[in-house]
């Protein structure tokens, strides 16, 4: 089986977010990818084939980055504004 962190990662590398979300990301988009591979190999198909469906599932990486970014940065920011309007207990 592909290193799917790996390859993930290297597909990642200009996601910029801190370390932790950006690992986070890593792992989600990582498991997913082992997930569609391990049910296309239970289909029969081929090695080659189910690497190729599993990466073809993100189609275009760098939009998919862009949505990240986006979601992860709106993210941040409102717990930043959370955390400065909710008063502490």
């Amino acid at each position: 089986m592909p290193d799917w962190k790996r390859l993930v990662r290297k597909h990642t590398s200009a996601l910029t977010l801190p370390p932790c979300a950006k690992e986070q990301v890593i792992n989600e988009l990582s498991d997913h990818r082992i997930e569609t591979y391990e049910n296309a190999r239970h289909q029969d198909l081929s090695q080659e084939a189910s690497l190729r469906l599993a990466l073809q599932e993100v189609g275009d990486w760098s939009v998919l980055l862009e949505g990240i970014h986006h979601a992860k940065s709106e993210d941040i920011s409102m717990n930043r504004t959370r955390a400065f309007l909710v008063p502490r207990s």
